[in-house]
């Protein structure tokens, strides 16, 4: 209803966006070295619709070490954003700002030792049926394309991604080292 008037937003997107294409036009992964705080999505088996996330890899990573990392899943609360629940982790949300703007501008983060992600979970099905299977299915992809330490993974999250990081632990206690659900 009122538009998207962020031009820096939409710019910088644009960006990532033609260095994403360039990349891919000379055959190379966009995504196999890269680090920090990225968009990913994954075509979900339920609807074939594309499933967004928000994925952090450590500055430390480099493809084909042998080192594990822990793992931390994060979940946002109702209305929330993969991207900006990555800045929220990182202790960076700004009250000022909606979560649209969170969801775009993650700011300089601090290096962590570990990788995130934070599943999108289906929008707002509070991280049950298809919002379980989508943190599941996001958590199975991150094993299996980095070396993360299946015994150090956590999961986390505020109001609804509270409920739910406390409901998916119980459904799966074998998978997860720690839950920390917060305002459930």
């Amino acid at each position: 209803s009122h538009s998207d008037a962020d031009l820096e937003g939409q710019l910088d997107e644009a960006r990532e966006l033609d260095q994403l294409a360039r990349s891919l036009e000379g055959g190379v992964d966009p995504y196999a070295s890269r680090t920090g705080p990225m968009r990913r999505a994954y075509t979900s088996p339920v609807d074939g619709e594309l499933a967004e996330f928000g994925l952090y890899v450590p500055p430390s990573y480099k493809p084909g070490t042998k080192r594990h990392w822990p793992l931390v899943v994060g979940l946002h609360g109702l209305n929330g954003r993969p991207m900006a629940m990555i800045r929220y982790l990182f202790g960076f949300d700004d009250p000022k700002k909606d979560n649209e703007w969170e969801d775009r501008h993650l700011g300089g983060l601090p290096p962590l030792d570990a990788f995130v992600v934070t599943p999108h979970g289906h929008n707002n099905t509070m991280y049950r049926d298809l919002g379980e299977d989508d943190v599941m299915r996001v958590i199975d992809w991150a094993l299996a394309s980095y070396p993360i330490d299946p015994d150090r993974v956590t999961i986390t999250g505020m109001s609804m991604g509270g409920i739910g990081s406390a409901a998916i632990a119980l459904r799966h206690p074998d998978r997860f080292a720690a839950a920390e659900p917060l305002c459930g």
